[in-house]
């Protein structure tokens, strides 16, 4: 029998985490893997949710009451019982703790987690205990890069073992490539794919926007990506402070990325800290140019294919347009590299056979609780 996994995770709108799940959803089939996806921070059907519900998949939302919320253990609880649930995979920091008390409430359960990012804990002493602790109840904590690994490890000394690392992927297949030749000369057209928060830093991107603009130099900038009401409103107002209006699309939401993707030549992050961030991995996949912020996340990717700018110097990302703009880089080399480096490491079907093998093993170690 196939492996029954619930996957518990705070949002489904547009992220890594939710790109990674609709992947996941997409292409392995329930003769492979039963799952049902569960998503606590949530009051509507949108975004990933929507996309995966939509696919034929389990999608279950809650919003949970501030602080710890005992219902929300309860709801879990049926859900174990409705579906019977063998592995719980959590997603991030903060489903964990539901994940230890639904644990000791079924001990038969496996846990699984994927640490995506970094920022939600590793700066707090009590959140890296907690995880440390957490962490003996777990069968397997992966990581979705070296990079966060070696973060984890240094942080958390007294885990039980060391995580696994297993990169994210892409369906190279989906994304179309850019022509041969790429015409700068005229217009830049930028594009930038992630959730509109502070860790993002699209304030960024848009300042250097303005700049470009003090300099008449044509461009457009087409974002996709959803965040909170505040924040979205946040970038807005900068927006328009800039007088950037006409010159900056915020689309929102897409369920399918690569409908942003084509509108531009080069793709921007300008993030503040990442674990193995999946945007950039579709921009490479496309055949974009892709500058990227100087965090390890985005240097270890592919030195080859990336141009870095730094963060520390509010011109640079400006002088890095620029002279992309005036051909001071080998273009073709570095969409070439970026791609290569995608085929060799970065494809979906190597992350899902990965994931299917830690779930084959969770299987067993569930039928072995029961005996």
């Amino acid at each position: 029998m196939h492996p029954n996994v619930l996957h518990v995770v705070e949002y489904l709108y547009q992220g890594g985490i939710e790109r990674f799940l609709s992947e996941i959803a997409r292409m392995v089939p329930d003769s492979a893997l039963q799952q049902t996806f569960f998503a606590y921070e949530m009051s509507d059907f949108s975004g990933a949710a929507r996309e995966i519900k939509q696919a034929g998949k389990d999608v279950r939302i809650y919003k949970k009451e501030s602080g710890y919320d005992f219902e929300l253990v309860k709801e879990l609880s049926r859900v174990i019982k409705e579906k019977q649930i063998e592995i719980i995979h959590t997603h991030d920091f903060g489903p964990v703790e539901y994940a230890v008390a639904l644990k000791i409430l079924h001990p038969r359960l496996v846990l699984v987690h994927t640490q995506h990012t970094l920022h939600h804990f590793v700066t707090n002493k009590k959140y890296v205990l907690f995880f440390q602790a957490a962490s003996y109840f777990y069968h397997n904590v992966i990581a979705v890069s070296e990079h966060v690994k070696n973060i984890i490890s240094a942080k958390c000394k007294f885990m039980r073992g060391t995580p696994t690392v297993i990169h994210n992927g892409v369906d190279v297949k989906r994304y179309l490539r850019l022509p041969d030749k790429v015409n700068l000369s005229a217009k830049l057209n930028l594009v930038s794919i992630s959730r509109i928060s502070k860790e993002k830093n699209l304030e960024h991107i848009v300042q250097t926007c303005f700049k470009l603009k003090e300099r008449n130099i044509d461009f457009h900038l087409h974002h996709a990506g959803a965040g909170t009401q505040k924040e979205v409103e946040s970038l807005v107002r900068l927006i328009d402070k800039c007088g950037l209006t006409q010159n900056v699309t915020l689309h929102g939401h897409k369920d399918d990325v690569r409908d942003v993707l084509k509108l531009g030549d080069i793709f921007i992050s300008s993030s503040l800290t990442e674990g193995h961030p999946i945007a950039v991995l579709e921009a490479m996949a496309s055949g974009k140019l892709c500058l990227c912020s100087q965090i390890p996340a985005h240097e270890k990717i592919s030195p080859r294919g990336l141009i870095i700018f730094k963060l520390d110097d509010s011109e640079h990302l400006l002088e890095t347009l620029l002279a992309v703009k005036a051909g001071r880089y080998n273009l073709e080399m570095k969409r070439e590299n970026a791609r290569k480096d995608i085929d060799e490491k970065y494809t979906l079907a190597q992350m899902i056979n990965r994931y299917l093998d830690v779930y084959s093993a969770s299987k067993r170690n569930y039928e072995y609780n029961r005996t």
